[in-house]
């Protein structure tokens, strides 16, 4: 027994050895996924030696004798650092995620390839004027020779999945600005969200429940018809922001979005040159969206903030000028409902009589599973969504369906040819100028020179036959069709305002007395508000105080909302000594302090029990952060509060008293008892979390990164979450994991910070070596560094040494 015992016991331990020597040998071979940082390649593709020097955190600074080959170089550096991220994305707008995750993504996949997204980019591929058309050429070149050198084993993603990644094309950097365009084109779910409500609630509730929201407009005066370049206010307008389509799919994509961007004259300056300050708001990951890369030629510097995939410089300064943005959360999209014809279900009705649809098939692989294959329908208002959609399905009803008319799927160049005029411009009228070229998204571009400020609205903004494209229209009449698009000379732009001061926080842009229509529904300006008022008392600023105010964590809601919560909820036995609290804080949200916490789980709950009564089963589909309905529900429409589930007429001090005993109870359950020891940082954690490891036990907790995190859903300092989250409402998943402040004056003082890395791979040491700087609210600068801690030589092929 003993002997039998033994032998079992040593081949345990040879098993043991084997599979630690396998996994080692694993480990080893995944380490050589990492990129070669120094040294000289030969590259076919290049005309002239460049230089790649890399700081301390893998930030690249690219030295080329031509444009041409900067953009190669670019290419073959976001490789090296991002070749799964760039896969994914192009996957994505592809509609190719099943091929590699199965039959969970088929229907992503279905509606990618219904809106068209690749072959809208193709088309866009085979316009672009020729000097755009080269540029990306050398980019996709630079990617491509990066997959044929001989660098190990490709990125860890590709040997989770099992797939062998294609060669880059044109089309795929392209393919990103499609989803972008079509991401920040999404109203048409509030208007899916809108027609679903009314299946269940009456028509004055829906209203109540999509107030307008409060706030300053950027160009408030609002005059229309300026000509280009008059100091003051010109014209037009459009944008929105989509649903969860993106959740899952990957490369930094999420639902919710938003952005800050102040302009300041000289004036406002110490340095008496314009300083300009962005910080875009997305889904934050692992990696992030953004690449910070600084690109030098003969002709231009370009630092900031690169896109792996795009070989241009989306957010930065070109040494001359500098840029950022911010998404208007306009109407560029609207629902159609199409009748179908009574006899033929393969046309439908139009003002000119039936008209058969467009029909194309495609042919979705899937994984472990049977070919799907798709038939794709469009109307002459756009792709058939109700076919793969569920939600517009049921809008559509029987013998109709629902096709989708968006800015983001209308041939052309959404972009790419707007972005390279950018990256050239020597001025702000240069910037304004190349602006012309955008379709879409839109955006809010602020802009600045050594002299001037400015900031303008450029993209196809619809012009509708009649109706404001809040809800789905009918299809067959004609009557809320698109007859154009608001002239370029008409969009809302502004030059040197006499106040010396651009703010945009995602809020209304124009003013009443704006003459076309851009939205109903805007975000809450309590962003820009906040900053303005920040702005507005303060004298002469520099880079310093810029920082500092990307840094608020204020709340924006707390000074409007608790004054009207607290003395209801004390009259009506809330507890007061936590209330007490609440009265006398400060409304920051710093991640050592309980009243952060509180406050948001007792909005939380509030908004359940306002709402959760009269909306039932579409409680869940419209439940968010609304805190301008929440405030609307409390002061002109009080007779929400009472729960019509009971016999009782609930008054809103017992509706707030009894939300915030439930908040204080999931806090407790959560968080302990003793509320000394809550903190608002232990629930409002910011997550990076990877696209394909992130959500599988033991790797998720390898490759996904989490802080504590200040700041919430309406603070400066962005951190959103989705309250609708049952196991982590407060959750930070989206934000400003890019930060930057440029100096008109001396744009190398400019300041820069992304998170969680540059290095998309988890194996290397620049996936979260920026955290801990971006949560401290440390900046870098983007200067070539004297002392690099890495040099790579791309030779071209022949000349190497």
């Amino acid at each position: 027994m003993h002997r039998v015992l033994r032998r079992i016991v040593f081949g345990l331990a040879g098993v043991a050895a084997v599979l630690v020597l396998a996994g080692a040998a694993g480990w080893f071979w995944l380490g050589t996924s990492l990129p070669d940082l120094d040294g000289d390649i030969a590259l076919s593709g290049l005309d002239a030696p460049v230089t790649v020097a890399r700081d301390a955190h893998g930030i690249p600074f690219i030295q080329a004798g031509s444009e041409r080959d900067a953009a190669f170089a670019l290419g073959f550096v976001h490789a090296q650092d991002r070749f799964a991220q760039m896969e994914l994305t192009r996957r994505v707008g592809a509609g190719r995620m099943a091929e590699i995750l199965g039959a969970d993504l088929v229907p992503m996949d279905s509606m990618m390839r219904t809106f068209g997204v690749y072959r809208l980019a193709a088309a866009d591929a085979a316009a672009l004027p020729a000097s755009v058309r080269t540029h990306l050429e050398a980019y996709a070149a630079g990617v491509n020779a990066w997959m044929r050198t001989d660098h190990g084993a490709l990125p860890p993603e590709f040997y989770a999945l099992w797939f062998e990644p294609e060669p880059w094309s044109v089309t795929d950097s392209l393919v990103w600005i499609r989803l972008m365009a079509l991401r920040l084109t999404g109203n048409w779910n509030t208007e899916l969200l809108r027609a679903g409500l009314r299946r269940h609630v009456p028509e004055d509730l829906i209203e109540n429940l999509f107030p307008e929201a409060e706030g300053p407009s950027t160009l408030a005066s609002g005059s229309a018809g300026r000509p280009a370049g008059a100091r003051g206010v010109e014209t037009g307008g459009d944008e929105t922001d989509t649903a969860g389509l993106w959740r899952e799919a990957g490369p930094g994509w999420r639902a919710e979005g938003g952005s800050n961007v102040w302009a300041l004259s000289g004036a406002r300056t110490s340095t008496g040159g314009p300083i300009l300050a962005n910080d875009p708001h997305l889904g934050i990951g692992a990696p992030a969206v953004w690449y910070l890369a600084h690109v030098e030629t003969p002709d231009r510097v370009l630092a900031g903030a690169t896109v792996p995939g795009l070989p241009f410089l989306v957010l930065g300064h070109n040494g001359k000028v500098a840029w950022g943005l911010t998404t208007t959360h306009g109407d560029a999209s609207d629902l159609f409902v199409e009748r179908l014809s009574k006899t033929d279900d393969s046309v439908y009705d139009t003002p000119e009589g039936v008209r058969p649809f467009s029909v194309r098939n495609e042919v979705i692989r899937v994984r472990f599973a049977e070919d799907v294959l798709l038939q794709i329908r469009s109307t002459r208002h756009g792709p058939v969504i109700s076919d793969v959609n569920p939600a517009a399905a049921e809008a559509a009803g029987d013998d109709h369906v629902l096709a989708l008319r968006n800015s983001a799927l209308l041939p052309g160049d959404p972009g790419a040819t707007a972005l390279y005029r950018v990256n050239r411009a020597n001025n702000v009228a240069e910037v304004r100028e190349a602006l012309r070229a955008m379709r879409a998204p839109q955006q809010n571009i602020a802009y600045a020179d050594s002299h001037s400020i400015g900031l303008s609205m450029p993209s196809q903004v619809p012009i509708r036959r009649s109706g404001d494209g809040a809800d789905i229209t009918r299809g067959w009449t004609g009557d809320h069709d698109w007859t154009g698009f608001v002239p370029f000379e008409e969009l809302p732009h502004v030059a040197d305002p006499e106040s010396g001061m651009i703010v945009n926080a995602n809020n209304r842009v124009v003013g009443p007395a704006y003459p076309h229509f851009i939205s109903r529904f805007w975000p809450d300006g309590y962003r820009a508000e906040r900053i303005e008022d920040v702005l507005s008392d303060a004298g002469p600023t520099d880079l310093a105080f810029s920082t500092a105010l990307q840094l608020d964590i204020r709340s924006g809601t707390a000074g409007t909302l608790l004054p009207v919560m607290i003395d209801p909820a004390v009259a009506d036995g809330g507890n007061a000594e936590v209330l007490d609290g609440l009265r006398k804080w400060d409304q920051s949200m710093a991640v050592d302090r309980w009243e952060p916490l509180v406050y948001e789980a007792w909005l939380r709950e509030a908004t359940r029990a306002i709402f959760a009564d009269e909306l039932d089963e579409a409680f869940e589909e419209w439940w968010g952060a609304r805190p301008e309905t929440l405030l609307h529900a409390l002061t002109s429409e009080q007779t929400l509060c009472n729960d019509t589930r009971t016999p009782d007429v609930e008054t809103c001090g017992q509706t707030l008293a009894a939300a915030l005993r439930a908040a204080l109870d999931w806090t407790a359950a959560r968080y302990g008892s003793d509320r000394r020891n809550w903190r608002w940082g232990d629930a409002h954690m910011a997550t990076f979390r990877h696209p394909v490891f992130g959500r599988v036990p033991l790797l998720g907790d390898l490759t996904n990164i989490r802080t504590p995190a200040a700041g919430g859903q309406h603070t400066v300092n962005r951190g959103g979450f989705m309250v609708t989250d049952p196991v982590a409402p407060f959750e930070m998943v989206f934000g400003p994991a890019y930060r930057a402040v440029y100096d008109l004056s001396d744009l190398d003082r400019s300041l820069f910070i992304v998170a969680p890395g540059q290095s998309g791979n988890p194996l290397s040491p620049h996936y979260g070596d920026l955290v801990d700087v971006w949560r401290e609210g440390r900046y870098l600068t983007l200067v070539p560094p004297d002392d690099p801690a890495h040099m790579l030589r791309l030779m071209p092929a022949g000349t190497e040494r």
